[in-house]
């Protein structure tokens, strides 16, 4: 490219239209700089909108009001079901101790 591109040019690359800058872009110090300069003059208009969707975006990506309580219910039945395995587990284990008792042989030194 043998001139610099205007500015119309350059808002239409930030926007992903103008894609044959890319080259002149990547080499060109001055049209670096004009770029950082308009993107922040282009953010700087859209900071009103963006104050004013802020509190709907808020609303919109809050967590459930009820998050804290399903929350404590899963953990809750969780540590039961471990419980409940622990004591099956047990269980079954009386058995296998019982017959070890009767079926030990017995040492003669006691």
């Amino acid at each position: 490219m043998s001139r610099h591109p205007n500015r119309q040019q350059l808002a239409s690359w930030l926007n992903g239209e103008n894609e044959n800058l890319d080259e002149h872009i990547d080499t060109c110090e001055k049209c670096a700089g004009r770029l950082d300069k308009l993107d922040n003059e282009i953010l700087g208009n859209v900071e009103p909108i963006t104050a004013d969707l802020r509190p709907a975006l808020l609303t919109l990506l809050q967590p459930p009001a009820d998050l804290h309580e399903r929350i404590s219910e899963r953990i809750t039945e969780r540590l039961q079901d471990r419980s409940d395995a622990d004591l099956f587990g047990s269980l079954l284990g009386i058995p296998i101790e019982a017959s070890r008792i009767f079926l030990e042989p017995k040492n003669s030194e006691n």
